[in-house]
């Protein structure tokens, strides 16, 4: 699986030596519980390892995993975002946040892009007193793969008052688009929240979907196509605060 990742991400081969080593290292420190909770090096050698060599970024976040924090005096903070080979960073203190680039520069190979315009399909755009995140690009995807590109538009999701059901009584369809479409409408949820009921009423039909579930997905689509510019703005100084949904 590892040299597969590797492969994948066209590491250079001089480092997959290195890297596998690391991996083993790390691996062989960790309790498992095959073997009752101890690691395999107390296993092998009768004595716990030590770890205090090993060098901890500040902080990593309960809710998410590819988050770490650290925080200085004076409140100064930098917050890191890890996703295979991709870093993005930001923090309080550009000090603090030059520091941090200069020392992962020297260690790792890597390329300043400067600021960000553009993670895991989310379009970022920074102006003096505000963030928009948006997935505009992604969604003009999405609409061109399931052929809904330039559609008829509806105003809303869904059609008031109607009620999805297990059975209604009509064919059922091709489950594999049904699922790709709602999954792919899940990940749009990440800044689109009108999206969020329509899309997880959608995903209770996924084991047997039904013309009229299908036909309630390409909907939302639809909605999709009119609302291509809908995103979330973060201002500077202003709290956010969910008036109504």
């Amino acid at each position: 699986m590892a040299k597969s990742m590797m492969h994948e991400k066209n590491m250079p081969y001089t480092f997959w030596g290195e890297a596998m080593n690391t991996s083993v290292y790390l691996l062989n420190r960790c309790p498992t519980k095959a073997l009752d909770k101890k690691t395999s090096f107390e296993v092998f050698s009768g004595r716990k390892p030590s770890v205090k060599h090993l060098k901890v970024f500040g902080s990593k976040s309960p809710s998410e995993a590819t988050l770490y924090t650290k925080i200085e005096s004076n409140n100064k903070t930098i917050n890191v975002s890890i996703y295979v080979d991709d870093v993005v960073y930001t923090g309080n203190d550009a000090a603090m946040i030059e520091e941090f680039k200069d020392e992962m520069m020297k260690i790792f190979e890597m390329t300043d892009l400067g600021l960000l315009h553009n993670f895991l399909g989310i379009g970022v755009i920074q102006e003096a007193n505000n963030i928009f995140i948006h997935q505009k690009k992604y969604a003009e995807t999405l609409l061109e793969r399931f052929d809904l590109k330039g559609c008829k538009l509806v105003s809303t999701p869904l059609i008031v008052n109607e009620k999805l059901k297990k059975d209604d009584g009509s064919e059922s369809v091709d489950a594999s688009l049904y699922k790709s479409i709602v999954g792919s409408l899940l990940y749009l949820t990440v800044t689109r929240r009108d999206l969020m009921f329509s899309a997880s009423l959608l995903f209770r039909f996924m084991q047997n979907p039904s013309k009229i579930h299908m036909g309630t997905a390409k909907r939302v689509l639809r909605y999709v196509q009119g609302t291509l510019d809908y995103g979330i703005k973060y201002e500077m100084g202003k709290s956010t605060i969910l008036i109504g949904f």
